[in-house]
This record gives structure tokens, C-alpha cells and sequence, in this order.
């Protein structure tokens, strides 16, 4: 079992990601110096990173997941291929070993043909390539806490929540600009990277940083995301569950599985399967029990597959080798 102060590092880090050790702390209730040391255990085990993000949005650009099935001679390569592009955001390799999932942001172009897939298929060893843009993204990464502990306490989130604005439309102020860079790319590394650390690195005034961040942060342009790994964590199974809905219960059924502590993402998508929920669980025996006691339950669900994880190959911002997370690239 994981350890209960470090779950409740982990989550307040997914609740308030550049909150000082100190506000962090005091909202779980443990001393600053005890919080530090886990911490930077957690770092130096690659079990956590934080990472600021680009909304994709920003750039007119949408998500998408696709499956990538592979000769298996050639599966390894391609998927080293795959992991090296800063546009794939995730990519795990199923239990099969043949085929590879990945979530990438790309423009839908005018003919309403994504480049990337196309670009794939004519690839030496890739064999089919089936794409599917997210529609609609029910899960929050803020709000969400998948089942790895218990959730923190409501005076705990109070806490970590007080003065913070949620995001609003992106004005003129949400735009990015070519000196934000040097910004992004040392969020990119480190989401906690400190205004001073950046003011030494661009020659700009802390407050002059403070106040940029914030204009982005508000806007919805930039976000921060907490990489875990779940086996880490004591969840071994992971799993993606494709679901066929009857497009009258499709907002609800996506809400009620995205409030599950079992699922980690949850989204519509175009396509056969409608609905994906990334399942992560302890064990099969768990795993059996959502599909059985959790799925079984839900009026309007017409059908659906179910794929294991054999290997994370990149998550958010990360790469996983070795069990570790590590940065790109």
C-alpha cells in the first residue's frame, strides 16, 4: 500500500500544483520539512512530475486518440518514433503487444482528414490506423481524484482552493506570445519552477512573471498537469474500455463513470465506441467487479471492448523508461 502522506501530497500536488511545500503542508497537516522530504523522494524515484501544459486549444488544435496496430517486428521502433514527437500526449503499448494507443493534438484540416494517421498508415510495419477526435472531455484534472487513497478532506481542499480563479475564456491576454517560451518550456520541465528561477533565466522582474503566468492561467491557455504511475500505487491494472451509448444517454453516462474513483479519463469520441473510460484498478478481480457491478447498471449502454496495458511508453509531459517517470527529450 502506498504511503498515506504521500497520497495526500499526491492529490493536494493535483489540487493546487504550484502551491509552496508550506501551503501544502498545512493543508494535509504535517510538518513543512517532512513534506519536503517526501517530495523530493518522490522526484528522485520518477514516481511524480509536475508539468505546465499549453492548452491545445490555444494553438486550434484538437485531440485525438489513436490506435496504431503494428507488424511486430517493427512495434518497438514505431512506438520509440511515436514517444519523440511533442505532439503525442500519451502512448501506452496494449497486452497484445502489436498495438499502440496514443492521445496527439492535431488540426482537423479541410478535408477532414487527420495528417498524422495518414502520414502512419503509409509507414513501414504500421498495418491499420483508426483515429477517433474527443469530443467532449468529462473528466477534470483538477476535480478528479482517482482511487489511489483516500481524498483529502473538505477543509483541505478549502485550503488549497482559497483565492484560486477558475479558467474563463481566452481574451487577448490568453494569447501566447513568442517571450512566453522560455516560460513554457521551463514549466514543461518543471511545473514548479519558482518566479525566481525563471526571472534569473530571462532577465524579467518576478512580478512581471507572477503577472504573465496568471494572465494564462486564468485564460485556460496554460494548465498543469501531476504525471503519476499508478503501479506505483499499488494499481497493476490499467485498462481502456471503448463503450457503445445510445447518444441520448451520452452526457450522463460519460458524467456519472467520470465521477468513478476507478476511472482516470473518461470521454466522447467519434466513431463506433462513443465513449472511452481509462479504468485503472488494483487487480483484475477489481477490474471484473466495474465491468460487472458499475457498467452492468448503466441504462443506454449498448456494448463494449475492454484492452489491458502491457507497458506506459509516455504520459503527459513524460516519458516512462525503467519504471521512472523522466522528461522528454
Amino acid at each position: 500500500m502506498p504511503d498515506p502522506v504521500d497520497v495526500d501530497l499526491l492529490h493536494a500536488l493535483q489540487i493546487a500544483p504550484r502551491a509552496p511545500l508550506s501551503t501544502l503542508a498545512d493543508a494535509i497537516g504535517v510538518s513543512e520539512q517532512t513534506l519536503a522530504r517526501r517530495y523530493r523522494t518522490l522526484l528522485r524515484d520518477g514516481a511524480v512530475r509536475v508539468v505546465g501544459l499549453v492548452n491545445p486549444a490555444a494553438h486550434g488544435l484538437a485531440e485525438w486518440v489513436a490506435r496504431i496496430s503494428c507488424q511486430p517486428s517493427k512495434v518497438d521502433a514505431i512506438a520509440a518514433s511515436l514517444v519523440r514527437r511533442p505532439d503525442v500526449t500519451y502512448a501506452h503499448l496494449d497486452s497484445g503487444g502489436t498495438e499502440i494507443v496514443c492521445v496527439l493534438h492535431a488540426k482537423i484540416s479541410d478535408d477532414r482528414h487527420l495528417d498524422l494517421p495518414g502520414r502512419l498508415s503509409r509507414s513501414s510495419g504500421v498495418v491499420h490506423v483508426e483515429t477517433g477526435v474527443v469530443l467532449h472531455l468529462y473528466t477534470e484534472s483538477r476535480s478528479h481524484w482517482t482511487a489511489f487513497g483516500p481524498p483529502l478532506g473538505a477543509e483541505a481542499v478549502r485550503r488549497l482552493t482559497a483565492g484560486a480563479e477558475p479558467p474563463g475564456p481566452a481574451g487577448n491576454e490568453g494569447r501566447l506570445h513568442e517571450d512566453d517560451l522560455p516560460l513554457l518550456e521551463m514549466l514543461a520541465e518543471d511545473g514548479r519552477t519558482s518566479y525566481a528561477a525563471m526571472a534569473a533565466s530571462t532577465g524579467r522582474t518576478v512580478n512581471r512573471i507572477r503577472r504573465r503566468l496568471h494572465q494564462l492561467e486564468t485564460a485556460g491557455t496554460l494548465a498543469y498537469a501531476v504525471d503519476l504511475l499508478p503501479e506505483r500505487l499499488g494499481r497493476r491494472i490499467s485498462a481502456d474500455v471503448r463503450i457503445r451509448v445510445e447518444p441520448r444517454h451520452l452526457h450522463a453516462i460519460g458524467q456519472h463513470l467520470a465521477r468513478r474513483p476507478e476511472v482516470a479519463y473518461c470521454a466522447a469520441l467519434s466513431g463506433e465506441h462513443n465513449l472511452l473510460a481509462v479504468v485503472i484498478c488494483r487487480d483484475t478481480a477489481e477490474l471484473y467487479d466495474f465491468v460487472t457491478t458499475v457498467l452492468s447498471a448503466v441504462p443506454g449502454i449498448t456494448g463494449y471492448t475492454i484492452e489491458t496495458r502491457a507497458r506506459r511508453l509516455k504520459q503527459g509531459a513524460s516519458l516512462i523508461a525503467y519504471g521512472r517517470l523522466t522528461p522528454p527529450a
